[in-house]
C-alpha cells in the first residue's frame, strides 16, 4: 500500500480501491490479515445497456488522494476494462497493479484440460510440485487438481514490448478459450492454480505524479476452436 513503509503503528496507508487503512503493529505487510478500514473513501456505479463503470475516490490527509474508475464494456466476442487513475494528491503513487483472472472454462476444473500460452518462452525458478510442465510459450497441466492442491509461480521471459502482454488460457476438451492483453509492458507475471480456478496475474507498474493521470486498457476476446 501507499505510505505503508513509512507509516508507524497506528499510522494510516492506502489500498488504491480499498480506501485509507490503519497500519498495525507488525513486522512486514500480509495479505491474509485483517486490517482496520479507516475511510472507504466515495463509490459511484452507473451502467449501461453494454457498460458498467465503478469510480473510487478518496482524498486523505497523508498527501496521498486519488480517482480511480474502472469502465466495462462489452463488444462483440467479449469485453474490455478501460482504466483511468488520477493523482489528485500531494504525493507520487508508484505502485504495481493486476486484476485476479480466475478462470474456469465450461465448468471444468484446473487440470489437464487447460492450456496456457504466451508469446515468449516461459521459465521459472518455482518448484511446479509435479502439477504442470512449462515447454516453450506453453503451461500444461501433468494432473487435475483436487482438494486443496494449490500453487504458484513467477513467471519469467517476457521482454518489455507491450505485445508480450498477452495470455491464452483454452480448454483443449470443448475448444473454449479466451485471450486477454493489456497495452502497457509486463511489470511482473505469475500463474496461481487450484482446483476451482486458475489465474494468469499480470502486473503493471504505475507511476503518477500529482496532478498527472495514467490510463490503459486490459482486452478479453472468447473464442471455440
Amino acid at each position: 500500500g501507499l505510505g505503508y513503509d513509512e507509516a508507524e503503528a497506528g499510522g494510516k496507508y492506502v489500498r488504491i480501491g480499498v480506501g485509507l487503512i490503519e497500519k498495525p503493529d507488525e513486522a512486514e505487510y500480509s495479505f491474509r490479515n485483517y486490517y482496520e478500514l479507516l475511510d472507504h473513501g466515495k463509490w459511484t456505479v452507473d451502467h449501461g445497456a453494454d457498460w458498467i463503470s465503478f469510480i473510487h475516490e478518496l482524498n486523505t490527509d497523508i498527501g496521498y488522494s486519488y480517482i480511480y474508475e474502472k469502465l466495462i464494456k462489452l463488444k462483440d466476442n467479449g469485453f474490455t476494462i478501460e482504466h483511468k487513475l488520477q493523482n489528485t494528491g500531494e504525493k507520487a503513487i508508484e505502485t504495481d497493479q493486476f486484476n485476479h483472472n480466475f478462470f474456469m472454462i465450461d465448468g471444468e476444473p484446473s487440470g489437464k484440460a487447460f492450456s496456457i500460452s504466451f508469446p515468449y518462452p516461459i521459465t521459472t525458478e518455482d518448484d511446479p510440485e509435479g502439477f504442470v510442465e512449462l515447454k516453450g510459450n506453453e503451461i500444461n497441466f501433468l494432473k487435475d487438481l483436487e482438494g486443496d492442491d494449490a500453487f504458484f509461480l513467477l513467471l519469467h521471459g517476457y521482454s518489455e514490448d507491450v505485445s508480450d502482454h498477452q495470455v491464452t488460457v483454452k480448454n483443449k476438451k470443448s475448444g473454449a478459450g479466451v485471450t486477454f492483453s493489456i497495452d502497457k509492458p509486463l511489470h511482473r507475471m505469475a500463474f496461481w492454480s487450484c482446483r476451482t480456478t486458475l489465474s494468469p496475474e499480470n502486473f503493471i507498474w504505475l507511476a503518477v505524479a500529482p496532478g498527472e493521470e495514467e490510463v490503459w486498457t486490459s482486452e478479453y476476446s472468447l473464442f471455440v476452436e
